[in-house]
């Protein structure tokens, strides 16, 4: 029996940068490793496709890989992070609605806000979390210097207020900073008297500077799967995390969780008296686990019978008029 062949339909030329661009990357290059990848989608057994990228192309796939399980990896919901009417997640019901045979969820958080505005609740539906790259996210022996300020570090790739912008100007204005050092790489939407900023920058300058850092902080307010806050917990950094969205699935020691900034001096001091047995705390799977976890549930869903193939070649004609490709 011939093992089955795998494809992720995912146009990365186009989606460069991003969590889901770099995670999808990731299981690529893992089932190619396994010598399962099939470089053609009208090849595969089972297509990953992800979300709302690539719409036309998914859908073509569809209409011509009459054998083939399509497995949508869901983002979101957009509309609760961004604006409340964010055409994307109207494009991840359809896509459901018209090529998924499956559906995996980055967290039980993603899945319960995808199903109340609208994806369909009768596909196969499965959570598995993000991993990152091992070798540049792997657990790190740590240590605090006793003689220097304690390094916070945080990430953020959008300016977008719920990324948690209000604790960080809470903490620019209310931390203790001759005890703590606060580093943050990214995007701002404003600059700070006493944190620092550095700007956007590549995974291998990213995680030097997080193997430097004593502490991450995640205080973004809405994460399907935070792939900075699971690149931090697979280095083996404490965390403290805002609790809400994924963040509380990820983070599971509620001392290193807090709702109001009132709470972070506490918080770090916490960190900072059980600092060694909280390092490397949380464990999360790798990207070998994950992709097999794909493959499992790949492996337990059936094909359902198309919709109307008009109806398919439609969606097509409007999404490529609407450049949602």
């Amino acid at each position: 029996m011939k093992p089955q062949l795998y494809h992720v339909l995912f146009d990365f030329s186009v989606h460069k940068h991003g969590g889901g661009s770099s995670f999808l990357e990731l299981v690529r290059e893992e089932l190619r490793v396994r010598g399962i990848y099939s470089e053609n989608p009208l090849a595969a057994d089972v297509v990953f496709f992800n979300s709302h990228q690539s719409a036309v192309s998914v859908l073509k796939a569809r209409r011509q890989n009459t054998n083939a399980v399509f497995i949508q990896r869901v983002d979101g919901p957009m509309s609760i992070y961004n604006r409340p009417n964010d055409p994307r997640d109207n494009i991840v019901k359809s896509m459901g609605q018209l090529a998924a045979d499956g559906v995996i969820f980055q967290s039980q958080w993603s899945r319960e806000q995808s199903l109340q505005l609208g994806l369909s609740p009768n596909l196969p539906q499965q959570v598995i979390p993000n991993a990152p790259d091992p070798k540049l996210f792997s657990p790190r022996k740590r240590q605090l210097n006793p003689a220097g300020p304690v390094k916070l570090i945080g990430t953020n790739w959008s300016p977008h207020i719920n990324k948690g912008f209000a604790s960080y100007e809470w903490m620019d204005e209310h931390l203790d900073f001759a005890r703590f050092a606060v580093t943050l790489i990214g995007k701002v939407p404003k600059s700070y008297r006493r944190i620092s900023v550095l700007p956007p920058m590549n995974k291998q300058d990213l995680r030097d500077h997080l193997d430097q850092a004593d502490i991450f902080l995640m205080p973004s307010r809405f994460e399907a799967c935070s792939n900075a806050l699971v690149e931090a917990l697979h280095l083996g950094l404490p965390v403290l995390a805002y609790a809400g969205s994924s963040n509380v699935e990820l983070v599971t020691n509620p001392a290193m969780l807090y709702r109001d900034e009132k709470e972070i001096p506490a918080k770090l001091d916490y960190l900072v008296a059980h600092y060694d047995e909280l390092v490397g705390q949380c464990r999360l799977p790798s990207i070998t686990e994950v992709v097999s976890r794909y493959q499992t549930f790949a492996l337990s869903v059936n094909r359902r019978p198309m919709q109307a193939r008009w109806a398919i070649i439609w969606q097509e004609i409007r999404y490529r008029a609407r450049r949602l490709v």
